[in-house]
């Protein structure tokens, strides 16, 4: 999977004021995320917020578009930030990702659910640093 933004006409025609130049800032520390963790970038999902971030992500359901068709069994979700709720939960269940990485402790709230869905849950304190 190729992430990058720069052949996507939707960001180029997105208002300097809605967060496109953040979404690149937070592409650049979600790749380097990725790439600390030691893994392929192929097949993890970056997520930012809830937002996902990738070439057919879309800020009205973020969950359509990136997940659907692009992760599998193998494929490990990134999270830049842990998720708040659990709707989304349920989305990263339906896609196939079975591990989850985040940066903070999730809440037990979303600990619970993703025990429920069987999702692993690894929080990695080194990357801290590119979540803050």
């Amino acid at each position: 999977m190729t992430i990058s933004h720069d052949s996507d006409p939707r960001v180029s025609a997105r208002p300097a004021n809605d967060g496109a130049l953040e979404d690149g800032v937070w592409m650049g520390r979600a790749l380097a995320l990725v790439r600390l963790v030691g893994e392929d970038v192929e097949g993890a999902v970056l997520v930012r917020d809830h937002r996902f971030l990738g070439e057919t992500a879309s800020r009205e359901r973020p969950e359509r578009g990136v997940l659907r068709g692009r992760a599998g069994a193998d494929a490990t979700l990134y999270l830049t930030r842990a998720p708040r709720d659990v709707t989304r939960l349920a989305a990263i269940r339906e896609s196939g990702v079975r591990r989850v990485v985040v940066c903070e402790a999730p809440s037990s709230l979303i600990a619970r659910e993703a025990t429920r869905s069987g999702l692993a849950l690894e929080v990695l304190d080194e990357l801290s640093s590119l979540c803050a």
